[in-house]
């Protein structure tokens, strides 16, 4: 065996995704372009502790490294790591505490930066990850919102998201004004000067509307011409039921930052709870990697591990769960005992024309259906077999819930029906598992 000088032994950890074979059309700086995504998360993503050392004899599965401190070389070496502003990714300075950046969280970030779009080669990583969903919404939103700024969000949003939204952000000065999402005229006619925030969730949970990501980021551009990006309004986007398999929202322009809960469809397996958010420019950059430092909400190692294994079967996953997901929407939409059906790839949904411009590679797994009153919604749930009552989504199992009740309960009666939310809806994850058995079980709990 080889063995490494004694400067290669104290090289910082950094994280790095090394490109092996590609497609014979591929240039030698590594463009992407021409390869799948399915096919670059299977690409040898580890952290290594210096460039020198060559890829065989390194085990395939991303390294763990549970360091909450760092060794420094020396005092200046110290002195520049404390002098750096936060980044997505180390330099060759390598890391200093844990708090402020991890080799194998870092590794994740690329993971989920290639997923989202961006070049690795060109930009470098682009993604900060977060020990949940909501820490991630939240940090983007704290970002850039300060007391007496404004922020436009649709009115039909995730419950924890729509409690920040409607309590704690006003509680600090900043103004909130919620808007039905699928109407370009409401975001337009509800920008105001001091308005630095656009905020989208789309497909809708639970009510599975689109927003329009072109018209909006064409919106925020228009709005803020001939100002500087801190002057006019970012456009985030939670994607979460969308995933980066179906939606990529930093591809239509005006549109700056990608919210995913990664304990979703990212991680996969209902056994880790993770966020990311990906934005694109220095500025925007450093806003995040400043907050998240300060809050202290990044994921660990261990939980960055479940997500990159989670995401190397992304998308064979999604096929399955977008394949089933039309089925079983069609199967609803058919049955006399639901009243209506909400998903992107059927004919009737209001949003349907636009699904197909703006989503690729189907409409993705999640449904929700009406039934004839809140109880005959419950009596659904509980009567299920194969499929699970249980909240979250996204995993290889089927899960169903009932919003009024529960993931959305701590919004307002009222609020809730004006977002599309009624008594009488139902949120189905569709899963992996036979679509003939999930169909079988649908059946039995729809009887009267």
């Amino acid at each position: 065996m080889l063995r490494r000088t004694a400067r290669q032994c104290q090289l910082p950890f950094r994280a790095q995704v090394l490109h092996v074979s590609r497609r014979a059309s591929s240039s030698s700086s590594g463009d992407q372009g021409d390869v799948g995504l399915a096919t670059l998360l299977q690409q040898h993503w580890r952290v290594q502790p210096s460039s020198t050392v060559p890829t065989p004899g390194w085990g395939l599965a991303l390294p763990i490294i549970p360091s909450s401190t760092f060794k420094l070389g020396d005092a200046a070496h110290g002195a520049r790591l404390h002098a750096k502003e936060r980044a997505p990714e180390a330099d060759k300075d390598g890391y200093v505490y844990g708090r402020w950046g991890n080799p194998t969280t870092h590794a994740l970030g690329r993971i989920i930066s290639t997923a989202e779009g961006v070049n690795l080669d060109r930009e470098g990583s682009c993604t900060y990850v977060f020990a949940s969903g909501m820490a991630a919404i939240s940090t983007a939103l704290l970002s850039f919102l300060t007391g007496g700024t404004h922020c436009i969000a649709q009115r039909c949003v995730y419950g924890g998201t729509h409690e920040v939204l409607a309590g704690v952000l006003p509680a600090m000065g900043v103004e909130v004004t919620f808007v039905d999402g699928s109407s370009l005229d409401e975001w337009r006619s509800a920008v105001r000067p001091n308005t630095r925030m656009l905020y989208a969730e789309t497909p809708a949970n639970p009510s599975m509307r689109l927003t329009d990501l072109e018209a909006l980021g064409a919106l925020s551009l228009s709005v803020g011409a001939n100002r500087p990006l801190e002057e006019r309004p970012i456009v985030a986007v939670d994607g979460t039921f969308g995933t980066p398999h179906h939606q990529t929202p930093l591809a239509f322009p005006g549109v700056d930052v990608s919210i995913h809960s990664c304990t979703k469809y990212l991680g996969g397996h209902s056994d880790v709870l993770a966020g990311s958010v990906t934005a694109r420019g220095d500025l925007l950059l450093r806003r995040l990697g400043h907050m998240q430092k300060l809050l202290g909400n990044s994921l660990g190692p261990w939980e960055s591990y479940l997500v990159a294994r989670g995401m190397k079967s992304f998308v064979p996953r999604m096929r399955t769960h977008s394949a089933n997901a039309q089925r079983i929407a069609e199967f609803l939409e058919a049955h006399p005992a639901v009243q209506a059906v909400h998903y992107p790839g059927l004919a009737s949904h209001p949003d349907h024309e636009l699904a197909k411009r703006q989503m690729k590679n189907g409409f993705g797994g999640m449904i929700s259906f009406e039934m004839d009153g809140y109880d005959a919604a419950a009596r659904v749930c509980e009567r299920v077999r194969r499929v699970h009552l249980a909240v979250s989504l996204g995993a290889t199992e089927s899960l169903i819930q009932h919003p009024a009740s529960m993931t959305h309960a701590m919004i307002p009666e009222e609020e809730r029906k004006a977002a599309g939310i009624p008594g009488s809806l139902i949120r189905l994850s569709v899963g992996i598992e036979d679509c003939d058995d999930l169909l079988g079980d649908l059946e039995q709990a729809l009887r009267p």
